[in-house]
């Protein structure tokens, strides 16, 4: 019995010293953020506020591409896993525009996959919302310029007729199977699976690209490939929900890693990683805050995995440990590129304020922006225009900012307003289409702004123009719109004719029909104007339009202005995204009225009845006696 028990154990030994044990090293939702930045700053929002570089060591800074590569790179809680064991995982939205990197830098998409490729280096990547954030055609470009693994989950229709998303579907593969390696050499091999969040749908150019569904797209890629491996990892972006139906839907998924989860306090309860179903799900922190390091147990009879340890890494300066040369030479150079971005403009005497607000009303920074566009088109044409010129522009174009009255304003912080350095096109239209066009930004108002049907289509417009919306009768809709139309020579705001014929500005986002307003994007729908100077449509990058808008006017005064109006009142005010501004129109200008009439009541009695009265009495008062 004795010899049983010793036998036993040194089997028990055997097996645990031949067990194969792998690490991975994940990371999720950097969104562009390549300067540390001070804890407790940043917001599900607002991108964080930067350290100083000098300030890096000596605060409490965290994130940054510096101290990224720096924990990345670091094994030390891998003891006891060889380095071919050693997995580096991203869950996508490596990029992003927040902080106003990507439209600084010359080519940010390009740049951002060079630094994917020779820094952080993951062996698979991802793709989050980020990565589609100015359509197909730039993503593609990351990833041909990343040249690394990337997966999607799988297309759902043939693409034939859009070479952008059909280069898209048939390029990004949907698994990758990695080969580990046991104690005693021989190979065993994993799968890993991606997947994207549907709200992608609402990003893509031009707005028509459509995935399978997430669990079913992942079932059917799992079991297609069950011949290879037991053990499959699904990494993407998504939400906690997303990563349980995953387990819950694929048995042979061990384990999800997921972006957009903004950290363990929100999403992972606490734990990490979080145990789900026997298996295993976990996320890391946004922008770059912390870094996910995990060692598990492969049992290679069944596909499980075994945690053996797990802690997310915060991304602190390191001090007192060896920073890699390249890497800090590479990051000064990034950081020179973009300062020449940090310089003053101008200032503004009006709060402005991007984001949430400007999705369903009027803000000023909308107001600026359309008449920065209005602006741009004038001064880059040869000819001056013989007609009315308008702007509109998506709110969700505008990143969540704010700028307070009285402060100045840098050429960086317009990169971070309109993140994406997106195209202006100069446009005529008819009445008739800009009323649809119109009546698809009312969805907007009332809109559930995370659904992927309802992606801040709602529409800002330049001096010259007021529309009115009803929310009140029905589904929102557009009731009204007024232009100024040149009458015999003088400009005069009056109703929009659906005949008659209208010269914009609009964003790419319109000019081809992505989102809610796929009607923009048949052809003919916008006819052209040729700009001499371009012998194109195209006008400019919106940021530089903004930015030489402001260097001219040099102070922004432009401020709520009745531009849009909500159930007849005015849509505003921008300071205050709560409510809305002021009262019935026409029961102010019945009270208006009423009140002028008093006051005319007044004088006329006075006039003609008091006076008269006070002059017949002749009456006199002693004088001062000194």
């Amino acid at each position: 019995m004795g010899n049983s028990k010793v036998f036993l154990l040194l089997l028990i030994c055997v097996f645990e010293g031949n067990a194969l044990k792998f690490a991975i090293t994940h990371w999720n939702d950097v969104s562009g953020q390549l300067e540390s930045y001070q804890k407790g700053t940043s917001s599900s929002s607002s991108a964080p506020t930067p350290c100083p570089q000098a300030a890096n060591a000596t605060l409490h800074c965290i994130g940054g591409f510096v101290n990224m590569v720096h924990w990345i790179r670091d094994s030390s809680y891998f003891t006891g896993v060889e380095e071919r064991n050693q997995l580096r995982l991203s869950s996508g939205n490596l990029i992003g525009g927040e902080s106003g990197w990507l439209s600084s830098l010359t080519d940010g998409w390009k740049t951002f996959g060079e630094l994917a490729r020779d820094f952080y280096k993951p062996h698979v990547m991802a793709l989050g919302m980020k990565e589609f954030g100015a359509g197909v055609r730039r993503t593609i470009h990351f990833i041909n310029e990343t040249n690394l693994t990337t997966l999607s989950n799988a297309c759902l229709k043939d693409y034939s007729g859009m070479p952008a998303e059909k280069e898209f579907c048939e390029f990004v593969p949907k698994i990758f199977i990695h080969r580990l390696y046991n104690p005693d050499g021989s190979p065993y091999d994993i799968g890993i699976v991606g997947f994207v969040n549907p709200r992608v749908e609402r990003l893509s150019l031009p707005g028509k690209l459509k995935f399978e569904e997430i669990v079913g797209s992942v079932r059917n890629v799992v079991r297609q490939n069950s011949e290879k491996t037991k053990t499959f990892i699904a990494i993407g972006d998504g939400t906690l929900e997303i990563a349980k139906q995953i387990l819950d839907g694929v048995p042979e998924v061990k384990l999800v890693l997921y972006g957009m989860g903004f950290g363990t306090s929100k999403n992972m309860e606490g734990q990490y990683p979080l145990p789900y179903a026997n298996r295993f799900i976990a996320t890391a922190g946004r922008y770059g805050s912390t870094i996910g390091k995990l060692v598990f147990e492969i049992d290679t009879a069944s596909g499980n995995l075994n945690r053996i340890s797990g802690k997310l890494v915060e991304t602190v300066y390191p001090a007192g440990q060896d920073i890699d040369g390249t890497v800090q030479t590479k990051y000064t150079d990034l950081l020179g590129d973009v300062n020449l971005k940090k310089v003053f403009i101008g200032d503004t005497r009006v709060t402005l304020q991007g984001g949430e607000i400007c999705w369903r009303q009027e803000c000023n920074l909308g107001n600026l922006v359309t008449d920065a566009m209005v602006q741009c088109a004038i001064n880059i044409t040869t000819q001056p225009f013989t007609f009315p010129l308008h702007a509109i522009w998506h709110g969700g174009a505008f990143f969540e900012d704010l700028h307070k009255g009285g402060s100045k304003i840098f050429k960086f912080d317009v990169h971070k307003w309109l993140p994406y350095h997106n195209n202006a096109h100069l446009v005529s239209v008819t009445g008739n289409k800009l009323r649809q066009i119109f009546q698809l930004s009312a969805t907007g108002i009332n809109a559930d702004q995370t659904n992927a049907n309802d992606w801040r289509q709602f529409l800002q417009v330049s001096n010259g123009m007021e529309v009115y919306y009803d929310t009140l009768n029905g589904p929102p809709k557009v009731t009204r719109v007024r232009m100024v139309h040149d009458i015999n020579g003088i400009p005069k705001l009056s109703d929009m004719n659906d005949a008659s014929l209208y010269y914009l500005v609009i964003p790419t986002y319109l000019y081809e029909g992505r989102g809610v307003y796929e009607i923009a994007g048949v052809e003919n729908f916008w006819t052209d104007i040729i700009i001499d100077s371009k012998n194109s449509s195209l006008v400019d990058f919106d940021d530089d339009c903004v930015e030489n808008y402001i260097k001219a006017a040099k102070h922004v005064t432009i401020g709520f202005e009745e531009r849009i109006w909500i159930n007849d009142s005015p849509s505003g005010p921008p300071a205050n995204c709560a409510g809305r501004k002021g009262s019935n129109t026409a029961v102010t200008v019945i009270l208006t009225i009423v009140f002028f009439s008093i006051f005319l009541a007044i004088i006329y009695v006075g006039y003609f009845y008091v006076i008269p009265r006070l002059r017949a009495q002749n009456v006199e008062y002693p004088r001062n006696q000194l």
